[in-house]
């Protein structure tokens, strides 16, 4: 099975913090993003921020150490979570 990309702003919300923030850590080595689009956008994998967020005790994402992604469809201007 394949990991989930996630794009720079939710990873951002997941850590809990904004994406100049995992631009900066990328540029320190910090948080390398798993890859870029052909366009160039960072992309991270589900199990790679999972491992981020273990090995890193800050406090503002050690609440988030179990990786819930919430899928949500759009349905005639309503949200729904499935």
């Amino acid at each position: 099975m394949r990991d989930r990309q996630i794009f720079i702003g939710e990873a951002a919300t997941l850590l809990g913090v904004c994406a100049a923030t995992l631009r900066t850590w990328d540029g320190v080595g910090k948080l390398v993003p798993a890859g870029r689009t052909e366009g160039g956008r960072r992309f991270y994998t589900e199990s790679q921020l999972k491992q981020f967020m273990k090995e890193t005790p800050d406090a503002r994402y050690g609440r988030l150490c179990e990786l819930k992604v919430t899928y949500t469809k759009v349905k005639h201007a309503e949200v729904e979570e499935v």
